[in-house]
């Protein structure tokens, strides 16, 4: 897309704003929808036991999605409600809120760039690599809890975060930290593992499946957000999953090029993408891509 068609997409999306009604609508009913789905997981012997700690984790999932539109500021009206919100969802996503919008607004600015925020190397040392080789190519969702460990939860990451004393930083490790630790204490180590643990090894997997559909050959990527959807990819879902559940989340490349443009509104945007994946292609995708080589593409 050259900058003048840029221009134009931008000056359609003018008029749609920040909505409250809409945001607290999305927010409570999936606020709701958790609530439930894991009160129906805590019943092991429960005939739906599995298929809730599923739409539990689905839930979670979605958590990260409003999670990552409260990052942009505009999903609510207000920075305040956007940032209460998003430290809110990371007690579900484990993703900590202020350093992730620090990445997130980051990788925007400069794709594919050594200032992306979210470029990192997925390696370890020889042997740690072969393990997880192993585990990736028996379809083990690890690329996510990779992402989380190196630029999250490591040792050296946590020091320099308790000493930054920045409070919305520390609040940001500390809320999911805290939530996670008290229920697995005031409930049963065995208990957490069968609602939380498992909920979190589907999330885990969903993300993995999104994660390697939103970029295509970003190490390529330009400077101008004008130019960014020749490296973005959209992922092909039916409309009424993509508007109700994904809050148009499928569709990366639009999300580039106006990314103030709220979630609950990208569906109201024509369709615009250069390259579109569907959900089956996707996971054949990621069963023939190996570690390094998705490591490769990204750096």
């Amino acid at each position: 897309m050259d900058q003048k068609e840029h221009e134009l997409l931008l000056s359609k999306t003018h008029s749609l704003r920040s909505d409250n009604l809409v945001a607290y609508f999305f927010t409570f009913t999936l606020l709701f929808t958790t609530a439930l789905m894991y009160f129906f997981s805590s019943f092991f012997g429960h005939f739906f036991w599995l298929v809730s700690t599923l739409l539990f984790s689905i839930t979670l999932f979605q958590w990260s999605i409003l999670q990552h539109d409260f990052s942009h500021n505009y999903f609510f009206e207000t920075k305040s409600e956007n940032i209460t919100w998003g430290l809110f969802a990371s007690l579900f996503t484990l993703i900590p809120f202020h350093d992730n919008k620090t990445f997130h607004l980051e990788h925007h600015d400069h794709l594919g760039s050594n200032l992306d925020g979210e470029k990192l190397s997925l390696n370890f040392d020889d042997k740690t690599n072969a393990i997880l080789e192993k585990l990736w190519k028996f379809h083990f969702p690890i690329l996510t809890p990779i992402i989380l460990y190196k630029r999250y939860w490591n040792i050296e990451k946590l020091k320099a975060v308790y000493a930054s004393k920045h409070i919305l930083t520390l609040l940001s490790y500390l809320l999911p930290l805290l939530f996670h630790l008290y229920i697995f204490f005031s409930l049963s180590p065995l208990h957490y593992l069968k609602t939380w643990g498992l909920a979190y090894l589907f999330y885990f997997y969903i993300l993995d499946i999104f994660l390697i559909s939103q970029h295509s050959k970003i190490s390529e990527a330009t400077k101008e957000i004008s130019g960014q959807d020749q490296f973005c990819k959209d992922l092909k879902v039916p409309s009424f999953i993509e508007k109700f559940f994904l809050l148009g989340y499928n569709r990366h490349t639009l999300h580039h090029l106006a990314p103030n443009l709220p979630g609950y509104h990208l569906c109201m945007i024509p369709k615009y993408t250069v390259n579109e994946i569907s959900l089956v292609d996707i996971i054949k995708e990621r069963n023939k891509i190996s570690l390094n080589e998705l490591n490769n593409q990204n750096n």
